[in-house]
């Protein structure tokens, strides 16, 4: 799953090792064009994941990177 916005300086993917959406999950972003140099376990301590779930997710760590509301 990609995430791309600010004419694509800041950017997020969301990559699945299944194609299952219960299986681990990784995280990636980037920001003002780099390469992503942080890629982390996503979700991993959830036992049901449901595509709400996952959006909540998203939105909570795009939020911890201040990307979604001014510091």
């Amino acid at each position: 799953m990609k995430g791309k916005w600010q004419r694509g300086d800041r950017q997020f993917n969301i990559a699945f090792t299944k194609d299952d959406i219960s299986s681990p999950k990784l995280f990636y972003f980037a920001d003002k064009g780099s390469q992503p140099s942080t890629i982390e376990q996503f979700m991993g301590d959830e036992r049901k994941i449901t595509l709400d779930l996952l959006v909540l997710f998203t939105l909570r760590r795009l939020n911890g990177q201040k990307w979604l509301a001014r510091n």
